[in-house]
Order: C-alpha cells, then structure tokens, then sequence
C-alpha cells in the first residue's frame, strides 16, 4: 500500500525510479521519493486513516493525506460484504481507533515500525490539551527509534 501512495503522491514514473534502483528498502524510497523517510511514513500512515472519510467530502482531504487511485473505504467494504462469517476481513475497514478521553490516561505500546490510531474529540472544549509521546517512566524515546506522532485534525 505504501509504494501505490508513493505512486499516487509522486506520480507513476516513481514505481519504475524504483525498480531500477540498486538500493532496497528505506534508501530506496528515500532516494527515489526525494524526501526523508520518516516524512513519508507518517504521511502514508495518515492517509491509511484519513482516505475517504465518512462523511467528509473526499476533496476536503489534502491530496497527501489520501490515495488518489483507490479509496480504501469502498475497498474494504466490498471485501467485508463479500467474505461471509469466514472473512479475513472482520469489519467494514481494517482500522478501528481507539477514543481518547481528555480525562483519562492512556498508555500502549506498539511494535516498532507500526503505527496506531486514536481518535480525540475536543467538541466543545476550550481548554489546552497536552500529549505526551514517551516511554512508560516519561522518558523519551531513544533517537535511534526515530518514534514520531502524528496529529490530524478534521475539516470543519
């Protein structure tokens, strides 16, 4: 999925740059995406999420925020639809973020080079919002981790 959203991003011409390159892996989509890996994860990381949002109109979503040949959405739903109580697909679309509450701690670990999802809503409130992005003793990560969040807010 991430090398059809480079696609989508950059334009086809990029699956052949990286075809033909000698490099594998992160040096080869970095070399050939002309950007920092970490920048590209985190964007394809949001447009996992943020592609064809229910009820928003897909053209309110930056094009970098989204896959522009698919919509995953439809996608996934036709395979739910399809699969029958066997189903590798158990719900509507694969990713089901966790609610955060503005009250109530939340601590999770993840594996490294995975992502998760969580969803805030702020509706009504005025007051400021701190997010703290740690180990579990409130320490930071490790530069050679290279962990980063992201944060997308919704359209209006």
């Amino acid at each position: 999925m991430l090398v059809h959203w480079l696609g989508d991003l950059k334009g086809k011409a990029i699956l052949t740059t990286l075809a033909r390159s000698r490099s594998t892996g992160v040096a080869n989509i970095t070399a050939s995406a002309g950007e920092a890996f970490a920048s590209l994860f985190g964007d394809f990381s949001l447009a996992l999420w943020t592609d064809s949002l229910l009820g928003v109109p897909r053209a309110s979503i930056p094009a970098r925020d989204r896959f522009q040949s698919r919509n995953l959405r439809q996608i996934y739903q036709r395979l739910f639809d399809t699969g029958g109580k066997i189903s590798s697909f158990p719900r509507p679309y694969p990713l089901a973020p966790a609610a955060l509450s503005t009250s109530v701690p939340v601590s999770a670990s993840m594996v490294p080079g995975t992502m998760a999802f969580y969803i805030l809503d702020l509706t009504g409130s005025t007051s400021n919002l701190a997010i703290q992005f740690a180990t579990p003793a409130g320490i930071a990560f490790a530069t050679n981790l290279h962990a980063q969040v992201s944060v997308y807010r919704l359209p209006n």
